[in-house]
């Protein structure tokens, strides 16, 4: 945040693109060109250019390594930029009505990129945070902070791997950072440690066995090729449980063994 009448806020958020992936490019920008990483980018325009007019060209113009959003807000202004490594894509801008918003997620929904209803983070399946956000904001009488707030929690907005966030307002001066809300804020259980209800595992990987209850229960880690894993019906249902995420039918362990089918012996799928 740069603070003044005239000051801004920078925000970046991922960029997936729609079109082919952004690997070799990335790689290629960061080893052989040698172009700064896009952090002190944003650090030395800060430093050095105090207003929004300003900041806002630098940041459509400045080559990056990667593709991402810049979302730029100012006093009673406001722009969220899709950048290329080498140019702007696309530029969403503040309408002048009273609570016209802006918002971005990480997909380009104005191409109807249907990654978005895929989002990994989103709490429920082949939902769109962003339309969530909408829904609730159109809603809105006031968007101050207060709305803000309860809309980012909501559970049709919030992502399932937010560690942090941050409320900017230049026309008050103010910053307020926030730890994201939890139902249970009590940890984490350690890895090879049976769950009990409500309960979830540091390493977000479980998977089912007898060793947790007479019936089968869950044990934080995931099986690793060649371990067998709970039967789940005797079909590929429970290949979550195998850190390969693939199984084949084995006679050794009476059901299903984690890893590929292999070439030869007495396992058959």
């Amino acid at each position: 945040m740069r603070r003044g009448k005239n000051g801004y806020t920078i925000e970046i958020n991922t960029r997936y693109p729609p079109k082919a992936t952004n690997v070799k490019p990335l790689m290629d920008h960061i080893f052989k060109e040698k172009r700064t990483a896009s952090g002190w980018i944003k650090r030395q325009v800060l430093q050095n250019i105090d207003n929004f007019e300003d900041a806002v060209k630098a940041f459509s113009t400045k080559p990056y390594a990667s593709t991402e959003y810049n979302i730029i807000s100012g006093n009673q202004k406001g722009v969220i930029l899709a950048r290329n490594p080498d140019n702007l894509y696309h530029t969403l801008t503040l309408g002048p009505n009273k609570n016209d918003y802006i918002i971005m997620t990480n997909f380009d929904y104005w191409d109807h990129d249907i990654k978005e209803w895929f989002d990994p983070t989103s709490i429920h399946f082949g939902h769109s945070r962003r339309v969530g956000a909408q829904r609730i904001l159109n809603k809105s009488k006031n968007i101050n902070f207060d709305q803000l707030y309860k809309t980012m929690n909501d559970d049709a907005v919030v992502a399932k791997d937010t560690i942090f966030q941050a409320y900017m307002n230049v026309q008050k001066d103010t910053y307020k950072s926030f730890l994201p809300d939890c139902e249970d804020c009590s940890g984490c259980v350690d890895h090879a440690k049976c769950l009990k209800k409500g309960e979830d595992c540091c390493s977000t990987r479980s998977h089912k066995t007898l060793k947790c209850g007479m019936f089968g229960g869950y044990r934080c880690g995931c099986l690793p090729d060649g371990a067998c894993r709970f039967v789940h019906e005797n079909t590929t249902k429970g290949d979550e449980d195998c850190c390969s995420f693939q199984s084949h039918f084995s006679l050794e362990c009476g059901g299903r063994r984690c890893g590929a089918k292999p070439s030869g012996g007495i396992e058959y799928v």
